[in-house]
């Protein structure tokens, strides 16, 4: 299910839902990407967002990429070199 851009920045709100239609079809609280987010920064880390979403009214193209949202994760990687 993608999200719209306009609704994006959002997601990252603890007990926020972009759209209430999606609670009652899949559940949940909406406080799962709020928590990824603090745990992921406070290990330095950082959490990106992309969607693809095409409203009801203009469907896709065959070429057009399927709709959906990725979320990636990048931490730092901290490699301590011990005395041998």
């Amino acid at each position: 299910v993608g999200i719209p851009a306009d609704k994006l920045s959002s997601v990252w709100g603890a007990f926020q839902q972009v759209d209430q239609s999606t609670t009652r079809k899949y559940g949940g609280t909406g406080l799962g990407l709020a928590l990824v987010k603090d745990l992921v920064g406070a290990h330095n880390g950082a959490v990106e967002v992309r969607s693809v979403h095409y409203p009801d009214d203009s469907p896709p193209l065959p070429s057009d990429p399927p709709s959906g949202t990725t979320f990636s994760v990048c931490l730092p990687l901290n490699q301590e070199i011990g005395n041998a």
